[in-house]
């Protein structure tokens, strides 16, 4: 199945941008343009003593945007720390000795769980954006540098009946399971996921 690490990293690995792109596209709800692409990204650790991690899917868009994908089977209580930590790592990279904060770019993190995350409990959309905002009368928004996203496959299965055009649903039931009647009335509205299933 296309949720199992090694086959999702596969199928959205380098020179799959057309495929790739569509489903952060569906996901973020916006166009983007992917120029790069690593699979099996290693958080590196500088000193020995620092938990590392690997990342699925790390890319890069045309304006700078760093956006790491995850694919979580097992629900070990701990998703949107790991997140944090995976993206912390991520943003911090970026820069090398003499160069300066503000060419950080802006990066996204997401993440798609095989399982309910107990935090989103009561929360049924896909598209959930995760960001730092004041919390007092404005509700300002921190920085556009980071983002998070939680996507639940489980959830996809609900929401499927009643938004069955919701893209990022269609694409959360392909890489559940592909070989459905679900997923064959997917691909015949969805070129993409037709696509990734070729």
């Amino acid at each position: 199945k296309p949720k199992c690490d090694v086959v999702f990293q596969a199928l959205f690995a380098e020179n799959k941008h057309n495929i790739t792109q569509s489903l952060i596209s569906d996901i973020l709800g916006e166009k983007v343009e992917i120029i790069d692409i690593k699979t099996d990204s290693t958080i590196t650790r500088k000193y020995p003593s620092d938990k590392g991690g690997r990342l699925d899917l790390r890319t890069k868009f045309k304006d700078g945007t760093i956006c790491q994908i995850e694919m979580q089977m097992s629900d070990d209580k701990d998703i949107v720390k790991r997140i944090l930590y995976y993206w912390s790592k991520t943003y911090s990279k970026q820069l090398k000795i003499g160069e300066k904060y503000k060419d950080l770019k802006k990066t996204i993190g997401i993440v798609i769980t095989n399982y309910e995350v107990d935090e989103l409990k009561g929360i049924e959309n896909l598209d959930s954006k995760w960001q730092i905002i004041c919390d007092k009368n404005d509700k300002r928004l921190l920085t556009e540098d980071l983002e998070l996203r939680i996507i639940e496959i489980p959830k996809a299965r609900r929401i499927i009946e009643k938004e069955k055009y919701n893209r990022i649903a269609q694409w959360l039931l392909f890489l559940d399971n592909p070989n459905t009647e679900r997923v064959e009335e997917i691909m015949k509205v969805n070129e993409e996921v037709k696509k990734a299933n070729d």
